[in-house]
């Protein structure tokens, strides 16, 4: 039990329930952009496998706020979160909520400290990469009745 759990069962013992990541989000990968046919400027940032966007493109394919993970490259594994409109690339995972009783910031939070297990969940010799279900199989506290969560 990690950190975050302790704390919650301290703090809410009876209020926060544990749910596997994939009950409560959808998990979407981008299309693929070819790096030669990516503008140095351009409206839209196109986010991959990396940190920083790989190029710029003039049409967008994910609206904001939105979380992304790294799904290929040196930093699968790495959480961001994008604040304008985007085109994720086939190197992207972005995330949805299936429900609006989870908190999007704290998910993200959440994932933010869990990116180091995500890191180490890379696999792959060449180019390294982070496989869907080791996202979707991250255990997160979740709102019971009994505390709702307070988006407001």
């Amino acid at each position: 039990m990690n950190k975050i759990e302790q704390l919650l069962q301290t703090l809410a013992p009876d209020g926060v329930g544990f749910r596997k990541l994939g009950e409560v989000v959808n998990i979407l990968k981008g299309k693929q952009l070819n790096k030669e046919l990516l503008l140095d400027c351009g409206e839209y940032p196109v986010m991959n496998g990396g940190i920083h966007a790989s190029g710029y493109w003039n049409e967008y394919n994910t609206d904001y706020p939105k979380i992304i993970i790294s799904q290929g490259g040196a930093s699968a594994g790495y959480v961001n979160y994008m604040t304008s409109k985007f085109c994720a690339g086939a190197h992207c995972y972005t995330i949805e909520l299936k429900s609006e009783k989870l908190n999007y910031k704290f998910l993200y939070y959440f994932l933010k400290n869990s990116q180091t297990i995500l890191i180490k969940s890379q696999f792959g010799a060449g180019i390294p990469a982070l496989n869907k279900a080791d996202i979707e199989n991250l255990t997160i506290p979740h709102p019971t009745p009994r505390n709702p969560t307070r988006d407001r």
